[in-house]
């Protein structure tokens, strides 16, 4: 029984070793790699990142720098410099459904032909972004995008989803051809209906 016992235990401290090495490597440019390329092979999208730090001081957050994301021939549907995704529970059933995640510094296409995302969130959260919608409707350029979608799922041709609650800020703003700065958005999409409740001018105080 001791024998069994001591095998038993070396088997669990190999499994943990192995474990935490691969975590670890994970975390590495050479990690980085090959899961960009196991994704990129076994999907029809692109995937390329040039790290994935983990935290334990933040244990439910992934963080993946310079990130650029597409459908295989298309045009990058994102381009970031970080992508901060927020986990929980919820992975253990739903693995591609995540509470927020988090694009920061880079450009979203919102376009009918970019890629849509495998994956959805409660929260899609912008910072310092610009986003473009070359070829839809709306004739879309923003800069210095801040702001949330609530909840984000996205589809073909929909990257914001087909219901969703929006509120953005951008520095500034050309839709069909109408330039704005320091602007405010509020509102809703509903299927092919953009409801806007709010668009007014960010005042600021002078100093």
């Amino acid at each position: 029984m001791k024998l069994i016992g001591r095998l038993l235990l070396y088997v669990l401290i190999a499994c943990l070793v192995v474990i935490f090495g691969f975590y670890f490597l994970l975390q590495t440019r050479w990690g980085a790699d090959h899961v960009s390329n196991w994704v990129s092979e076994n999907s029809g999208y692109h995937l390329t990142f040039d790290v994935m730090d983990h935290r334990f001081s933040a244990p439910s957050h992934l963080l993946l720098e310079n990130v650029t994301f597409g459908r295989d021939g298309q045009p990058a549907t994102l381009v970031a410099k970080t992508v901060d995704i927020g986990l929980s529970i919820r992975q253990l059933t739903a693995p591609l459904h995540v509470d927020t995640i988090l694009l920061q510094d880079g450009t979203l296409n919102i376009s009918v032909q970019t890629a849509p995302f495998p994956f959805e969130a409660d929260r899609l959260q912008l910072r310092n972004m610009a986003l473009n919608s070359p070829g839809s409707e709306w004739r879309l350029s923003a800069q210095r995008v801040n702001g949330g979608v609530m909840p984000w799922r996205p589809e073909a041709g929909r990257v914001l989803g087909n219901k969703a609650q929006i509120q953005l800020s951008a520095g500034s703003l050309t839709l069909n051809d109408v330039p704005a700065t320091n602007v405010l958005i509020e509102g809703s999409i509903d299927h092919d209906q953009v409801m806007l409740n709010t668009v007014a001018p960010i005042w600021r105080a002078e100093r």
